[in-house]
C-alpha cells in the first residue's frame, strides 16, 4: 500500500472536511470561501480527482444521511 501526502492549498482543509462529512459541493465551497475569499474551486477539485479522493458522487443528500457520512 502506498500513501501519498498531498499539500492542500489555502482553504483546502475546510473544503475537504465538509465534503468528507457529507456536505454538498456548494456548502463545502462556501465554507472554504469563508475561510479564504481567494479559494480556488478548480484547483481543489483537481486535487480530489488526481488523488482519487472521490468514493461516490450523489445528487441530493438529506440531513439524516449527512449525519451518517
Amino acid at each position: 500500500m502506498t500513501v501519498a501526502v498531498v499539500p492542500l492549498p489555502p482553504a483546502g482543509v475546510p473544503f475537504f472536511r465538509h465534503l468528507a462529512h457529507g456536505y454538498t459541493l456548494v456548502e463545502a465551497a462556501g465554507a472554504a470561501m469563508e475561510a479564504d475569499a481567494a479559494f480556488d474551486l478548480s484547483e481543489n477539485l483537481a486535487i480530489l480527482l488526481r488523488t482519487g479522493a472521490f468514493t461516490t458522487i450523489g445528487r441530493d443528500q438529506d440531513d439524516e444521511d449527512r449525519d451518517h457520512a
